[in-house]
């Protein structure tokens, strides 16, 4: 049996010992919870005033027009509206929708943890350390949905590599949350306000690139004729160097621009507006001006 056949052999075992540590790992946490909810849902007492008031926001006094706004926490008593759906007795909804949400945050955390870091140990930890702190009872309960969404949100920015694209979606996540629990709309601000500077800045880095990496392109004469109502001789010539190959089409607009202005004179002055320069810029602050 030669070194390669023993190398790959050992691969094919750790991967399956990996495998089934996994497995295990994910057992031994989902016991866990089992043992930590198992008094559900006499471990919580009946919480009033902001949890009723999103339950009756959702399944009461409903209305479309909630997505409007972020203050009230519209997306979270939709959830109450889409559990009302399956049941009636607001008790058992307020208990359902609450064992719901912390379960969720708790395998969010979970699930999130490992995505990012690849190590099961930290992931079991995370979970852990919550369950200890009883994670569980927090109140109000509207911030487990907000977890769920964040960290879902987290995660899948991790896979992509383009920071942009990264804080585009923890915008998106943060603006889900902010539906949620609205103190977190600054952090869709702040992403949203970030993605927007690095996009930016990216454009502006890879036309400069394409600038540099073309730097003997030889200028070129762009022969613009505009035939509505001029003598087919007239016409105008922007003179694009390579140094000004991206206002190519700023020129054009502002050729068309001089065109309905030579047309214009010619009409009301009896005269005919005949330009050329190697800019479109100073041609046109000039038909301006005169």
């Amino acid at each position: 049996m030669g070194p390669y056949r023993t190398d790959r052999i050992g691969e094919g075992m750790h991967k399956k010992n990996a495998l089934l540590i996994k497995t295990i790992t994910i057992a031994l946490v989902m016991l866990a919870l089992a043992k930590y909810f198992k008094n559900w849902p006499m471990m919580w007492d009946l919480p009033m005033w902001d949890e009723t008031f999103y339950m009756g926001n959702g399944i009461y006094t409903w209305d479309s027009r909630s997505f409007r706004h972020h203050e009230n926490s519209p997306l979270y008593s939709y959830i109450y509206r889409m559990a009302g759906v399956f049941m009636d007795d607001p008790v058992r909804l307020i208990q359902v929708v609450g064992l719901t949400g912390s379960l969720g945050a708790l395998f969010a955390v979970f699930a999130g943890s490992y995505a990012i870091s690849r190590n099961m140990l930290l992931a079991t930890s995370g979970v852990a350390l919550l369950v200890v702190c009883d994670f569980g009872l927090v109140m109000p309960r509207l911030i487990f949905p907000s977890i769920i969404f964040l960290i879902v949100g987290a995660a899948a920015a991790y896979q992509f590599s383009l920071l942009a694209t990264r804080l585009a979606l923890l915008a998106l996540s943060a603006l889900l949350a902010a539906f949620i629990r609205p103190e977190f709309a600054l952090a869709f601000h702040i992403y949203f306000l970030l993605a927007l500077g690095v996009l930016c800045h990216a454009i502006c880095s890879r036309a400069r690139r394409s600038q540099i990496a073309d730097p003997g392109a030889s200028s070129s004469v762009v022969d613009l004729r505009w035939r509505h109502g001029f003598d087919p001789a007239d016409h105008i010539d922007v003179d694009i160097s390579h140094h000004q190959r991206r206002r190519a089409r700023l020129d054009g607009i502002w050729s068309a621009l001089l065109a309905l202005l030579g047309d214009y004179h010619r009409r009301h002055h009896g005269s005919f507006l005949k330009l050329e320069s190697n800019h479109g810029g100073p041609v046109a602050k000039h038909a301006l001006r005169n």
